[in-house]
């Protein structure tokens, strides 16, 4: 029976010396000399990934968001150290929202649920055992082995050879990465999901205190989402945010910005009372500022 076949965007190239090399020289030039053509990457096809065990699922990918980290990929600015924990070629993606279209008998899944991906590919991903020290406390993002186990290296879904990504009509995710978007969440919301993770994340692990005065650098996605997470966790702060765009800043007093500045040095001077000293040579000094 012959392989079925799917169809993802695919980054085309493996990760060679020469390739990277070639890759920081243009990668950066082309897209504004041609309007974003990149031989580099495409639309493929590739034979469809089995299920690797009984508590894996089929999935088929609703929305999947492009991340900055697939932008730097493609464009070459990603750091070379990286190089041993991926593995090309690999199809992109994973910001995912998707629909379970198969279910493992161990999956605790049902078809037809829509679910959200936590893309790390950590020990219990890999099936490793014994658990590493920051898998086995919960924080698979620090995974001492994501070049080890049954997969091909890659630090999550979208850069790892043996495990497609959501920019493509199926993936598969181990059951321990899916989690059911509640039906009142629109789909455009639910995608951010895995983004927002990342702000949420980093609040709660210092939360501001009521009063505190708190600088958010860079109106981006992840911008925007921390200030949807400093002002969900502690509606108490004081939250600047410096955006660059006119759009960036709007969306960010919608999203309760008690400022909007352009630098962190007029955030600092403006909103926090920091006094700023001229140097001799290189950057300003600054004493005081937010906290």
């Amino acid at each position: 029976m012959p392989e079925r076949m799917v169809r993802g965007i695919r980054q085309r190239f493996p990760a060679t010396a020469l390739n990277y090399r070639a890759l920081r020289l243009v990668g950066s030039r082309l897209p504004r000399l041609t309007g974003g053509w990149m031989p580099w990457v495409g639309l493929d096809r590739f034979p469809s990934p089995p299920l690797p065990g009984p508590d894996w699922v089929r999935l088929r990918p609703a929305l999947s968001g492009v991340c900055g980290t697939d932008v730097a990929l493609l464009t070459g600015k990603t750091s070379a150290v990286l190089s041993p924990f991926a593995s090309f070629p690999a199809v992109l993606g994973h910001e995912v929202l998707a629909e379970v279209v198969e279910p493992g008998p161990a999956s605790g899944m049902a078809g037809g649920e829509r679910v959200v991906l936590d893309p790390l590919l950590g020990c219990v991903v890999r099936g490793l055992e014994p658990l590493c020290t920051w898998c086995a406390a919960g924080q698979p993002g620090h995974c001492l082995r994501l070049a080890e186990g049954r997969f091909a290296p890659g630090p999550m879904v979208g850069f790892c050879a043996d495990l497609p990504g959501g920019w493509s009509e199926e993936l598969v995710a181990h059951a321990s990465q899916l989690h059911r978007a509640p039906d009142a969440l629109r789909d455009e919301a639910a995608v951010l999901v895995e983004p927002l993770s990342v702000a949420l994340h980093a609040v709660l692990a210092e939360p501001p205190a009521d009063g505190q005065r708190v600088l958010v650098i860079g109106g981006g996605t992840l911008g925007l989402l921390t200030l949807a997470a400093l002002r969900l966790v502690a509606p108490g702060a004081e939250v600047t945010v410096v955006a660059r765009h006119p759009a960036q800043r709007e969306l960010a007093r919608r999203l309760g910005a008690a400022a909007v500045v352009g630098s962190p040095l007029q955030a600092a001077t403006e909103r926090a009372g920091a006094r700023r000293y001229r140097s001799i040579l290189g950057e300003d000094v600054l004493t005081g500022g937010v906290e």
